[in-house]
């Protein structure tokens, strides 16, 4: 089945929501979980078609590596971009199993199901401290605190959680002290499940549970023989899976074994066409 534009495009969108940035090697990796018919050349010649130009969501950059773009939003600067490329460091990415989800885990509708006892204590705060305010007005102060949250997660030296109040200030929220700490405690508890492009999409939640036990110079990883067999068949190319191994983000030593095991499986189908 041949990917049409539009479908590129949906994907991007995700990416953007969802990561903030993404590089092509990723990208392409991730863009496979969907689509298991997808060739790299496809997906980096509609990259090309699309680099430095600007959409209102979106725009691609070439990188100063070989054939590695970037795809970030439209209003990112080269500065945003230094800055939220060094806090994600090298978190892994958040990816969901079902392509629908992929493509709207960060809506503020998904969220506020996911967290809604949390984010009904958090409206029957907001009521008593603005009580001419309609359910649905505090509905979207909520909705904006989430997104401004989410915002200025990916900045440095800011607070989240005080600019939130901030704002809620200036909204006309008479707030007395014992409300101000309730209505910081619930936005920490929501915060903490929201999915932020500094973490690839994880939630700080999450990234806790996954990350903190791991000593990730520990971890191992090798290529499965049903994996070696796609690629001894020509069903998987494996110099392409180790361009993707080589610019990917995973931690060094994980890198190293791979990139090892890749060369001698490239070796051996190269010896096996040459006998």
């Amino acid at each position: 089945m041949k990917i049409k534009p539009k479908q590129y495009r949906e994907f991007y969108l995700a990416c953007i929501r969802l990561y903030g940035l993404i590089d092509s090697n990723n990208a392409f990796l991730i863009f496979k979980h969907y689509y298991s018919d997808a060739k790299k050349m496809d997906f980096i010649k509609d990259l090309k078609s699309r680099l430095l130009t600007f959409s209102q969501d979106y725009c691609i950059w070439k990188t100063g590596k070989r054939n590695t773009y970037l795809i970030t939003s439209a209003i990112m600067d080269e500065e945003e971009i230094d800055n939220l490329i060094e806090l994600q460091e090298d978190k892994p990415f958040y990816v969901p199993n079902n392509y629908e989800e992929f493509l709207n885990c960060i809506s503020y509708q998904n969220w506020k199901k996911d967290n809604e006892k949390e984010v009904n204590l958090l409206i029957n705060v907001l009521k008593k401290c603005h009580k001419d305010r309609s359910l649905s007005e505090i509905e979207i102060t909520v909705s904006v605190l989430y997104e401004d949250i989410r915002d200025a997660n990916s900045v440095k030296d800011v607070d989240p959680i005080t600019l939130a109040l901030k704002r809620l200030l200036v909204w006309g929220y008479e707030m007395n002290q014992k409300q101000i700490e309730q209505i910081a405690n619930h936005l920490i508890k929501l915060s903490n499940n929201m999915r932020y492009p500094s973490n690839r999409g994880f939630t700080p939640n999450e990234l806790r549970k996954i990350s903190s036990p791991i000593d990730k110079n520990k971890l191992t990883m090798s290529i499965g023989p049903n994996m070696r067999k796609m690629f001894e068949s020509g069903e998987m190319d494996p110099k392409e899976y180790l361009d993707g191994v080589i610019n990917s983000d995973l931690p060094s030593m994980v890198k190293k074994s791979l990139i090892d095991e890749l060369k001698e499986i490239i070796d051996d189908i190269d010896n096996a066409a040459k006998a």
